[in-house]
């Protein structure tokens, strides 16, 4: 493992970012809503004038719920560049992972 210091991140890749960080709260959100309903749990789904009760919202909670949240990580992701760019613009972000450098034709 080594470390990996970012100085400035594009839009595009900070959107992708926290689009896969909210699609991932919604998967673990849906897959709880679906396990507590699997138990027999009071899990509501809601679509418009629809409601859903039991088994069946949980069902559409596992497949709604990566979808909203990854519209919501979309629209937060509009909102937070710019104070994301401010605040990392005089440290970076360290990370430490492993990394694999490509070649782009910038």
């Amino acid at each position: 493992m080594e470390y990996f210091r970012i100085w400035k991140l594009s839009f595009g890749s900070y959107l992708l970012f926290s689009i896969i960080i909210h699609m991932s709260l919604g998967l673990v959100f849906g897959m709880l809503a679906f396990f507590i309903s699997l138990l027999g749990g009071n899990v509501t789904f809601s679509f418009g004038y629809a409601n859903f009760q039991g088994f069946v919202a949980g069902v559409l909670n596992l497949l709604f719920a990566p979808a909203l949240t990854s519209l919501m990580g979309l629209f937060i992701g509009l909102i937070t560049y710019l104070p994301f760019r401010w605040i990392t613009g005089k440290t970076g972000i360290k990370f430490l992972g492993k990394f694999e450098e490509e070649e782009t034709d910038l």
